[in-house]
């Protein structure tokens, strides 16, 4: 998670995007198109967002309640229920005390990521 924490902060937004899957959850919204993804993270980037001093809090197996960290709808259940199998919820800490959440699962010697959540 060191190599997206990176990109992040080099803002990297085509690496980024290239990890990433479609459909992505951001919060709790659910972004079918490849498009809309790169956008995302082009937004991100533009924005000045950074994770500077990022740490790894926790790195836990999705779980039948993991959904709700994200929003507690039907749609945001079905989208872990259907997209987030063998995936891990990545909990980072920045300076500031600023926290983001990752869904990613493994891919052989890299992780693709399948959502994102902050900061808060």
């Amino acid at each position: 998670m060191r190599q997206v924490a990176g990109l992040i902060n080099s803002g990297d937004a085509k690496a980024l995007a290239s990890m990433s899957v479609t459909p992505f959850l951001v919060d709790g919204e659910i972004v079918p198109l490849s498009a809309d993804v790169a956008a995302f993270w082009a937004g991100i980037v533009s924005a000045g967002f950074r994770v500077d001093g990022a740490a790894l809090d926790t790195g836990t197996p999705v779980a039948a309640d993991s959904f709700r960290q994200f929003a507690g709808t039907m749609e945001v259940r079905f989208w872990f229920s259907r997209y987030a199998k063998d995936a891990r919820i990545i909990s980072l800490s920045a300076n500031g005390g600023r926290h983001v959440l990752l869904v990613a699962r493994p891919d052989w010697f890299t992780w693709k990521l399948l959502g994102f959540k902050g900061p808060f």
